[in-house]
């Protein structure tokens, strides 16, 4: 059970979490005293194989274990510690009567960190306490770093990769793309339906390459989305960005059960790029109707959040039939159905679209036929 106080000045935030294992009840009663909130939280637990459940539960930030304890002994406990992945590098204090100097060093060789003799000077028990605290604080700040710096260092060799591969695919298609069409107009008197219907075919699938490949470039960060002025400097009234869109969109997904209803009213004007949020609905639009193979229904609206600033909303019904957890990764890459993706980077790229301009944007999916994005500008 952990203790709680607020007497002294707080150094640590938040506070540390230490594990006391010790048979004493006298030793775990001044300990207690000795460690309070703000900067601590002591649980204690009176003999090994508890202390052991105890620390596993807590995943404290430091254990403060007792050699000389009935059952499993204070070295026992700090081998099973140390074997296990999930506890090994949390520091032990050892805190015993023994102060032989054998008896020191079969401490240390058992992975302690520290070693106290009792009776113990509760000034000296807390400065150890707090220094190795301080410590392992700073081990795990300079591991957070360097991982952080490892991810973002093969994030960018992966971004050079990406946008070296689309680069060079790109050069190839255009080059697929002339020949197509050349062999087309030296061949036209020659092609029959299926035939000029496989060239079609053919080109059809190469653009959708480009795309995928063009795509990529955008998530690499080697090619700027449609517009190159600065969003933040432009105007756009949302209510015609949308009427546009949909003018754009209807003739090319004409099913009789794909709907858009524009709510948003009459002049609201938001400061961006009406070029940046028209990308942005076909994206998520053609993702959508890719992925099921159906007609949908797309809301589009508009309301302030709780920092009065404008959401515009585009809420999207229907059959695709989405897994539970996908909201957790829907702007990862492919995260949609593998069977039904149409690219499988639009949502990415819409993302890397608003955000790389100064609004957010982020994704609900109340259940599997139901997609909502929030712009925030």
């Amino acid at each position: 059970m952990a203790e709680k106080g607020n007497s002294e000045a707080q150094y640590f935030r938040p506070p540390a979490k230490v594990v006391l294992v010790d048979d004493s009840e006298l030793n775990r009663d001044f300990i207690r005293m000795a460690f309070k909130m703000p900067n601590y939280e002591i649980f204690t637990a009176s003999e090994g194989l508890e202390g052991i459940e105890l620390i596993n539960h807590i995943q404290p930030e430091l254990i403060l274990l007792d050699i000389m304890m009935p059952g499993l002994d204070g070295y026992d406990v700090a081998a099973v510690l140390k074997e296990d992945p999930k506890t090994t590098n949390i520091p032990i204090i050892f805190i015993t009567a023994l102060n032989d100097i054998q008896d020191k060093l079969k401490a240390f060789e058992a992975g302690a960190v520290d070693f106290v003799t009792k009776p113990f000077n509760h000034r000296e028990l807390i400065a150890r306490v707090r220094t190795n605290i301080e410590n392992h604080r700073l081990m795990r700040q300079k591991d957070d770093m360097m991982n952080i710096a490892m991810r973002e260092k093969r994030n960018s060799a992966i971004s050079r990769i990406a946008g070296g591969i689309s680069h060079n695919i790109n050069n190839m298609l255009c080059g697929a793309f002339g020949n197509i069409d050349l062999l087309k107009m030296l061949l036209e008197d020659k092609l029959d339906e299926t035939a000029s219907g496989a060239f079609d075919d053919l080109k059809a699938s190469l653009e959708k390459i480009l795309l995928l490949s063009t795509r990529f470039l955008v998530l690499s960060g080697h090619q700027h989305p449609v517009s190159s002025g600065e969003a933040s400097n432009k105007e756009a009234n949302l209510r015609e960005v949308v009427n546009n869109f949909i003018e754009n969109t209807k003739d090319q997904h004409c099913h009789a059960k794909t709907e858009y209803i524009n709510n948003i009213p009459e002049d609201t004007v938001v400061k961006f790029d009406s070029n940046l949020i028209f990308e942005f609905l076909q994206l998520v639009v053609q993702e959508t109707l890719d992925a099921a193979q159906k007609a949908a229904r797309f809301d589009f609206s508009v309301e302030k959040n709780e920092e009065d600033k404008l959401a515009f909303s585009v809420a999207i019904e229907s059959d695709i039939n989405l897994p539970p957890d996908i909201e957790d990764f829907i702007f990862e890459p492919f995260a949609l159905p593998a069977a039904n993706v149409g690219s499988g980077l639009a949502f990415s790229v819409a993302k890397n679209i608003i955000e790389r301009n100064g609004a957010s944007v982020t994704a609900k999916v109340p259940n599997s036929n139901h997609i909502s994005f929030c712009i925030v500008f």
